[in-house]
């Protein structure tokens, strides 16, 4: 090297990755309340134990997936990011571009079967709401149909109003059973964000853990503990439903956005009164022509609440102090 030349030399760099934190930080959570798995992370949603090392094995899951505007990211084991994302998470997706389809808020065609008089027909087809009505645009595809039946049906849509059937591209629907699924893990996630193992390690998320490591079974009834909540209605962090208390509960709000559309969500979790009654007080609920007056608290928990070892006891403590407010 010359007089005159330099070089750039950059120091080795000893700062952990963003996973290796995570596991650092969920770890110490887990060591504060059982010492005796300190330098160990737990997966919370299959429980295997990992060492603080096994950065192979882990990886960084978002709480809400990364696809519907989820930012809040946690650790899980790899097979189940991998299994469950492939599984659930998909769904969700699909299902807020359909429902924003159906309310005339996604401008661009979905492709359907559409029927008329026991013949059927390709075409894409687009639903706008201008306000106060639906319109349906109906752009039939010749290429696509059986040419035995494009006039035919050609024809019928050309009638007003037109006497047609429709029917979703098997690709573009939904299985909003799994959507929900996917809803209820990302409420789960985020308690698991929020309070580290104090909450998903406890009595109460039993069954919510049951339901997420057996999908195909229908432990908890999915339509009941996933609602959609009014945009006007502003709910951050935790909230606790305190009235009426036969539905006291945790309610887990959720913001997911695709294709530009956002959709808010809330989620039920047992909390410590009755956990075991929870879904099927909720599934009565359901069924009662009258709505309920509920009543709620709302909890914000600071971004690194999980770092402090007192977080085992948290979530009750939120959980407490909300029911006595609301009784005086």
């Amino acid at each position: 090297m010359t007089e005159n030349q330099s070089s750039k030399v950059t120091a080795p760099s000893n700062a952990p990755d963003k996973l290796t934190r995570l596991i650092r930080r969920f770890a110490a959570n887990l060591a504060a309340f059982r010492p005796d798995l300190a330098g160990r992370f737990a997966c919370p949603l299959c429980w295997r134990l990992f060492a603080e090392t096994d950065t192979a094995l882990l990886s960084i899951e978002h709480a809400v997936p990364y696809s519907v505007g989820g930012r809040i990211e946690v650790v899980t084991c790899k097979s189940c990011n991998n299994t469950m994302g492939s599984l659930i998470d998909a769904q969700l997706k699909r299902q807020i571009e359909m429902q924003a389809y159906f309310d005339g808020k996604l401008s661009s065609p979905v492709r359907n079967r559409v029927f008329a008089s026991g013949l059927s027909a390709t075409a894409d087809v687009t639903i706008q709401n201008d306000g106060d009505t639906l319109i349906v645009d109906v752009a039939l595809l010749r290429e696509l149909s059986n040419p035995q039946h494009f006039d035919s049906v050609l024809a019928t849509a050309a009638q007003t109003p037109a006497p047609l059937g429709f029917d979703l591209d098997s690709r573009a629907k939904p299985d909003v059973r799994k959507a929900r699924l996917a809803l209820l893990k990302s409420a789960y996630l985020l308690m698991f964000h929020y309070f580290g193992y104090a909450y998903v390690a406890a009595d109460p998320a039993k069954i919510v853990h049951q339901q997420l490591t057996h999908a195909q079974d229908d432990i908890i009834p999915l339509s009941v503990a996933v609602c959609p909540i009014p945009d006007t209605h502003t709910i951050a962090g935790v909230a606790v439903i305190t009235q009426p208390v036969h539905l006291s509960c945790f309610l887990i709000p959720i913001v997911a956005t695709a294709s530009g559309v956002t959709f808010h969500f809330g989620v039920v979790l047992p909390g410590y009164l009755a956990p075991d009654e929870t879904y099927p007080r909720w599934n009565v609920e359901a069924s009662n022509s009258a709505s309920a007056d509920v009543k709620m608290r709302c909890f914000q928990p600071p971004p690194e609440i999980v770092l402090t070892p007192t977080t085992d006891t948290l979530p009750v403590t939120i959980w407490n102090d909300a029911i006595e407010a609301a009784s005086v």
